[in-house]
């Protein structure tokens, strides 16, 4: 389990630093509209969505070892 952490983690770290790398100098396509309903960039999904698989490989993780 811990090799399956690791490799997530890696794959995670390395997909940021390529997305930083390639976009770091490129202007934004659009500003944010002023009022109405605005649409999140992402970033908070992403951060649910990797406490949940945090939560999901901790949990496999302290299960096998327990046994």
């Amino acid at each position: 389990m811990w090799i399956a952490a690791l490799v997530v983690s890696v794959v995670c770290v390395a997909g940021l630093a390529y997305g930083l790398i390639t976009d770091w100098n490129t202007p934004a396509a659009h500003t944010a509209p002023r009022g109405g309903s605005v649409t999140g960039s992402g970033f908070s999904l992403g951060l649910l969505v990797g406490l949940g698989a945090g939560i999901i490989l901790g949990s496999l993780i302290a299960l096998k070892k327990r046994d």
